[in-house]
């Protein structure tokens, strides 16, 4: 194997690990987040993960958004082709865009926290309102980068473990933009209704079932789950490194 061959499947290499680590945060960071505060002495879970800013995982939550924040940032992916005959209408961010607005995000969202709250209904501040418009922007472009990029080939074929791959990203970015849209009808119920659902939290589940869904479309965009036999093949259909 030639010196440019061995460099570039090291690079590859980086790549899948990267989409992986990407993935394993977002898969565990609900996990952490209870267990952890649980084992800190807290009784029961919070109204959403957002809460925890204020519970005794509060320095994990902004490091772990934190390093999401920088994982995305520096991944580079797919090069967007304005000329490519295969993009449709809503192809028009490359995968490097596309993961530089979901790390800013990830990094506003830990940077300006929530208001603490038990109930719904507890009031807003500057820093709640950035909070959810970053993390709103967060999630839809994680929803955009699983049904719209992930699922690209470029010139060739997708091999059948791709097309298995693309089920999945569809699946999950449907998941992730079915969540944000629970908890905007959920924020529109009636203010008794609303408390009584709080019961449940809600808010909470719905954010957690998104991350899990953005968390397992990177594990398996790293080819962790139904890799093709050459491995990165994908990179190489869709024209990445």
């Amino acid at each position: 194997m030639s010196e440019s061959n061995k460099a570039a499947d090291s690079l590859l290499i980086h790549y899948q690990v990267l989409r992986r680590t990407i993935g394993w945060l977002g898969i565990l960071f609900p996990v952490i987040m209870v267990v952890g505060s649980l084992f800190a002495g807290e009784s029961g879970m919070r109204l959403s993960i957002s809460q925890y800013y204020h519970s005794p995982m509060g320095d994990l939550f902004v490091g772990i958004l934190c390093a999401q924040g920088v994982f995305l940032f520096a991944y580079r992916g797919y090069k967007y082709d304005p000329n490519h005959v295969g993009h449709s209408f809503f192809i028009r961010l490359s995968d490097n865009t596309a993961g530089n607005i979901a790390a800013i995000g990830a990094i506003g969202t830990a940077l300006f926290p929530t208001i603490e709250c038990e109930v719904s209904g507890c009031g807003s501040n500057t820093s709640a309102i950035l909070h959810w418009v970053f993390s709103g922007l967060f999630f839809l472009i994680l929803s955009y980068i699983c049904l719209c990029l992930f699922v690209q080939s470029g010139d060739v074929a997708p091999t059948v473990q791709k097309q298995k791959r693309n089920r999945i990203y569809r699946f999950c970015g449907t998941i992730i933009l079915l969540a944000m849209a629970g908890a905007v009808i959920k924020g529109l119920l009636p203010g008794e209704m609303e408390a009584v659902i709080d019961a449940y939290n809600p808010i909470f589940w719905l954010e957690t079932v998104a991350i899990l869904a953005f968390g397992f479309s990177w594990f398996v965009k790293g080819e962790a789950i139904y890799a093709d036999m050459n491995y990165g093949n994908e990179d190489a259909e869709e024209g990445e490194g």
